[in-house]
């Protein structure tokens, strides 16, 4: 018998949707950039995971260069934390796909995804200059459509 096109169990009733962009966004030095991740239908959704890849890694001498993947809550018109905070410095040459699971510490209202918010991927740093931009950046999240 052949299973392996069958959805893992906790996957029944839902339709998952990865979402990313691979445009090539330049790190804000000294600053935080908010990177959409493109995609996200007009549904409700709940978020699973996501990771980040590059050709070349990011590279500062003199400062730190942090991901991570947020969600912006339009009902409260606030940001909420979903991934751990990854050093996109660490990321190894060649395309390298560092997975970013959920936070084991949200609760389901929290990566719940109402219509209207959005998925962002925050890179933030701490130098007067990035040394080097990272090239062919992918950052992506996966999500379940509830609807």
């Amino acid at each position: 018998m052949i299973t392996f096109f069958r959805p893992k169990p906790s996957r029944f009733g839902t339709m998952p949707l990865t979402l990313s962009t691979m445009n090539a966004y330049n790190i804000t030095a000294n600053g935080t950039r908010n990177i959409v991740l493109n995609g996200l239908p007009y549904r409700k959704a709940i978020f699973s995971s996501g990771y980040y890849s590059s050709l070349t890694p990011a590279a500062d001498a003199d400062g730190t260069v942090l991901g991570s993947i947020v969600k912006y809550d339009s009902s409260a018109s606030a940001y909420v934390v979903l991934t751990d905070v990854y050093d996109l410095e660490a990321v190894g040459a060649g395309a390298v796909k560092v997975p970013m699971p959920a936070l084991a510490t949200l609760t389901e209202q929290e990566k719940f995804i109402d219509l209207g918010d959005s998925l962002i991927f925050r890179v933030v740093n701490n130098s007067a200059a990035i040394d080097t931009q990272p090239t062919a950046p992918v950052w992506a999240a996966e999500v379940f459509l509830l609807e």
